[in-house]
């Protein structure tokens, strides 16, 4: 699905129950973009539960983009404005050989 823009709306539903924004659920007009907003919050809460990390702003992150108010969700351009950038240790090699090696 293709959408100008973030505030662009469709009626079309797809995805798997209980990783659909609320308003994919309840099958009303909805942004795609803001409902994937919510499906990624969902995942990083799942993953950080499943691998029991303790990344506070992360979750913070996470919790913000699984608003119930679609408006209230922010941008994954916008995890700057809190504390640590998400993922800020995924795929962080200490040793510059290791590195070295992963490069194609």
């Amino acid at each position: 699905m293709q959408v100008e823009d973030e505030d662009e709306e469709v009626d079309d539903q797809c995805g798997t129950r209980y990783w659909m924004a609320p308003e994919v659920e309840k099958k009303l007009r909805h942004s795609p973009i803001k409902a994937d907003r919510w499906a990624c919050g969902r995942v990083i809460l799942s993953l950080l539960d499943g691998f029991s990390k303790e990344d506070e702003s992360l979750r913070e992150f996470a919790r913000d983009l699984v608003a119930h108010n679609p408006k209230q969700r922010p941008s994954l351009l916008g995890w700057g404005r809190y504390s640590a950038p998400p993922l800020s240790d995924a795929g962080k090699i200490e040793n510059s050989d290791a590195r070295k090696a992963v490069r194609p």
